[in-house]
């Protein structure tokens, strides 16, 4: 061969490989990339509809006046924002540019009173910012307020420069007016922790507030008592135009989302978690009910910030009480304002009327899941009828031979096959979510003047704002549930053994050694016991199996006192739950009853009345988010017959409430969610990463290996320790034909268009995990079994049957069996093997040591699976091709430059 031809043939060879190295190493690159970056659902469904505002912008759309001075001081940024927001929302410019002096004269007629640049209320705000996480696609559910740049609370009190919030509807494009809002709905703990008339509707006398118009449309009627008296109050309004003063009609303290009071931090900021309510919740505000035009309702938010001045213009510090004086809706303090417009999800049915319906029932874990499908699921020609039911009821209704029962169910945990051939019912994985342990909790901190050390000044300056970092073990659960702190014993736990039991949960050791910043919480500190839900289930079978499955809090429920003393309370070691297997729901089985009030004919109120039930996970979320477990010890004597009522939600800045909740309905309501202890004896937090680490440990059932359940002796890292699965559960060979189609529909829908992470109708709301690509091919694959009447004549009745079907997946199959063998959900090596050096459970969680230390460690990635081979199999060829295709190049064009 002549040096011309090798030199040509070298190049080409170099070029070839380098195709190769090219397309191996990108394609390895791609995967790994994938894998570094896994599917997060909150991270694919965050929200793009918050919205910030400036208080110096005017804030209120078509609302509060800037002045052409105040104008001037802000930044060419802040200038320009104020013109957009203008623009955007039709505002004249003769509103957005008044004259100075315009800016200080008060117009009574107008509901958009200027604010002077002059004023303390300017001085005060000026630096004001606020952020409302989301303002789209709302229905029932929270929404985080944050702010920075306010003035701090004052300690200890409210007295002045706090926050004031409330939900209004209104139909004009500038916003609610005063009555159009929800808010008054004052108690005598309020009216007594706050100033005079801030938590009502009441204006005061004529010299209450000189911007305010006492016209008769505030003159509140006279009543036989009192004919002469001139009594001014603002009027709600409701949507439909019923016009009241005694709001009572409409919204009480128990039914109010108000926030009347919201501290803000030593350095300004500030965050208050808000419920909205849509036309369900509150028919008088009418959110997301449809309008004549076909378009749902939409909505507005009021954030009223106080100052240090009451509406009629004195210091707040002249008052007796030192509190800042007068209703938000008070001219002055209204015109402060800044206003949020909420776009609601209709909240009426979008299914037609008369369709067929196909029912479906099954647990709660999918009830959120299921809610927002349906509408979408009419569509396609179908009405899903889904009834929530616990799980023992929902599989009783699969195994029933009674006309009218669904042949569809979605449970955790599969059908015996004692009662139900495991061939002949199809599993199929719906939706991941999780149980966790929820809270809204306001930091309360003990004021000690004689402390002037820089650790106390820090933590003062966050004193009344929210706790965002809890955590708890296995053990501390247990305690909660037992009624084992002696503040949730009627009465007091004032019998032995309960008496050398710490009062409340932050005076136990081990809860402040886990949660350090509770050690300089005040004593009257304490939630409302731990709310739980009535009935049973699978998911809370989990629950007490992941505390049993802990050494020492096993222990604990055996009898078995902690390292400081504390014991079970007896009322609950009689039930052996360490040892009962059954167990599925939360007993209360302390029966004691705080004394009576003989004297004075008051009987006394049992734990049932301290400790309500929830009626399922949702209400347990819904009532820590009111701050209200609906303990019922206020005796009413006023009631007929007198009996013992709620005293109302939680005081502002001493909100303490827990409840064991789905992460689904936390995320809907806006709750804080505690980190748990998992086997491995770390802290870990429930995200999308850590439930499907979870998942990935759970171990198949001998019932059905398709459905899975935790697996608590595996001790692995990062993994969150209560994930769930909800499985859909069809007893195909019992079904009609009719009622496999809608089936079959829906559960395409839930392989597809399901997963897709969001707070739109139809998609899977923030909490669930979307499925995992081979779980939805196992969904796809039920679905098109229950559609080929050849494969289910073959297992539900093959002596007759008359066609041949195709082969039925089995135990082999690539994907995993519908019936039976073994998922693909879980992929090799999902069990990270402990290291040696880890504690053991019982030291982790410590047993033994009062340390209580938990393990710190980090896993590093894994790359294993068929993801992770291409990886390294793209890469290690690919690379080499790149650099020998280079060799080969320059080899090439230096022989070709060589002369003979």
């Amino acid at each position: 061969m002549s040096r011309d031809a090798g030199a040509s043939m070298t190049m080409r060879l170099g070029a070839g490989f380098l195709v190769i190295g090219t397309v191996l190493s990108g394609f390895g690159a791609i995967t790994g990339i994938g894998l570094l970056a896994p599917q997060n659902a909150a991270v694919a469904a965050e929200d793009s509809s918050a919205v910030t505002q400036k208080w110096v912008d005017g804030a209120v759309i078509g609302g509060r006046v800037v002045s052409s001075s105040e104008s001037a001081s802000a930044s060419p940024s802040e200038s320009a924002m104020a013109s957009d927001s203008a623009s955007a929302t039709g505002s004249a410019s003769a509103s957005t540019s008044p004259s100075a002096s315009n800016a200080t004269a008060a117009d009574p007629t107008r509901a958009d009173q200027p604010v002077s640049v002059t004023s303390a209320d300017y001085s005060t705000f000026k630096d004001l910012s606020v952020t409302v996480s989301q303002t789209k696609k709302l229905a029932s559910q929270g929404i985080l307020v944050t702010w920075t740049g306010a003035k701090a609370t004052a300690e200890g009190e409210f007295t002045t420069d706090y926050m004031q919030i409330m939900q209004c509807w209104g139909d004009a494009s500038t916003g609610p007016t005063p009555d159009q809002c929800q808010f008054g709905a004052s108690t005598a703990s309020l009216n007594a922790l706050l100033g005079t008339g801030v938590a009502s509707r009441s204006l005061g006398s004529k010299d209450s507030d000189p911007a305010q118009s006492y016209d008769s449309s505030v003159l509140m009627p006279t009543t036989p008592a009192r004919p002469n008296a001139k009594n001014y109050a603002i009027p709600f309004r409701t949507v439909t135009g019923e016009r009241v003063f005694y709001v009572s009609d409409y919204f009480a303290n128990a039914t109010t989302n108000e926030v009347d009071a919201v501290r803000s931090g030593g350095d300004g900021s500030g965050q208050s978690l808000f419920q909205l309510q849509t036309s369900l919740d509150a028919p008088h505000l009418g959110c997301g009910a449809e309008t004549s035009e076909g378009s749902a309702r939409s909505c507005w938010l009021v954030i009223v910030p106080r100052g240090e001045y009451n509406t009629n213009g004195t210091p707040a510090s002249a008052n007796v009480d030192g509190r800042v004086s007068g209703s938000p809706l008070s001219q002055s303090a209204w015109n402060n304002r800044m206003v949020f417009p909420l776009s609601f999800l209709p909240t009426s049915s979008q299914c037609a009327i008369g369709a067929t319906e196909v029912r479906i029932v099954g647990n709660e874990q999918f009830t959120d899941a299921m809610t927002s499908w349906q509408a979408a699921i009419c569509g396609k020609g179908m009405t899903l009828g889904y009834s929530q039911l616990g799980d023992d009821e929902a599989k009783a209704q699969l195994e029933s031979t009674s006309s009218g029962t669904t042949k569809l169910a979605v449970v955790s945990s599969p059908l015996s096959t004692s009662t139900t051939p495991a061939a002949e019912v199809a599993y199929a994985p719906l939706a991941q979510n999780a149980i966790v342990i929820a809270y809204t909790i306001d930091r309360s901190f003990k004021v000690d003047a004689s402390d002037t050390s820089d650790a106390y000044k820090a933590r003062m300056k966050t004193n009344g704002t929210p706790v965002t970092n809890l955590t708890l073990n296995a053990r501390l659960v247990a305690k909660l549930l037992t009624q084992s702190y002696r503040i949730d014993v009627p009465g007091g736990g004032v019998k032995a053994p309960l008496t050398n039991n710490p009062y409340t949960l932050v005076r136990d050791p081990e809860f402040v050694a886990l949660n350090p910043e509770f050690a300089n919480f005040q004593a009257s500190a304490a939630p409302e016991g731990l709310i739980v839900s009535l009935g049973s289930g699978d998911n809370t079978a989990e629950v007490w199996n992941w505390i049993k499955s802990d050494p020492v809090a096993a222990a604990f429920l055996d009898g078995k006192a902690d390292e400081w003393g504390m014991v079970i309370n007896p009322n609950y070691k009689s039930l052996h739950i360490a040892s009962d297997d059954s167990i599925n729901s939360f007993p209360k089985a302390d029966l004691t009853v705080a004394d009576a009030d003989k004297a004075s004919g008051i009987p006394g109120f049992g734990t049932l009345d301290m400790r309500p039930y929830s009626n399922d996970y949702a209400d347990s979320a819904y009532h820590a988010a009111r701050l209200d477990a609906g303990t019922k010890i206020v005796w009413d004597s006023t009631k007929s017959p007198a009996q013992y009522v709620s005293g109302g939600s939680q005081l502002p800045g001493q909100h303490f409430e827990i409840a064991i909740t789905t992460l689904t309905s936390a995320e809907r309501y806006g709750l804080n969610v505690a980190k748990l202890v998992n086997s491995a004896g770390q802290a870990v937090a429930p995200t999308a990463e850590t439930i499907t680490a979870a998942v990935n440990t759970m171990t198949a059932t001998t019932a059905s290996p398709v459905v899975a359940v935790p697996d608590f002796s595996k001790r692995v890292l990062d993994t969150y320790p209560l994930p769930t699965v909800s499985y859909a559960a069809v007893s195909f060979c019992d079904a009609t034909t009719a009622d496999l189609a809608g089936y079959s529909t829906f559960l395409e829908y839930a392989a597809d268009e399901g997963q897709v992470s969001g707070q739109d109708t139809g998609e899977l709301p923030i909490g669930y995990v979307p499925l995992t690509t081979s779980q939805r091919a196992q969904v796809a694959k039920v679905a098109k079994l229950l559609v080929s009447p050849g494969e289910v004549a073959a297992i539900c009745d093959p002596a007759t049957a008359t066609s041949s079907p195709s082969p039925s997946p089995s135990a082999s199959s690539d994907d995993g069996d519908i019936t039976g063998g073994t998922s693909d959900s879980a992929p090799a090596g999902a069990e990270v093997p402990v290291a040696s050096d880890m504690p053991s459970a019982a030291q982790a969680l410590g047993a033994g040591d009062s340390s209580l230390a938990l393990y710190a460690g980090k896993t590093a990635n894994d790359t294993t699976g068929i993801q992770g081979a291409a990886v390294a199999v793209s890469m290690a060829l690919g690379i080499p091709a790149l650099l020998g295709g280079f060799v080969l190049l320059r080899k090439g064009r230096k022989l070709s430059r060589i002369r003979l």
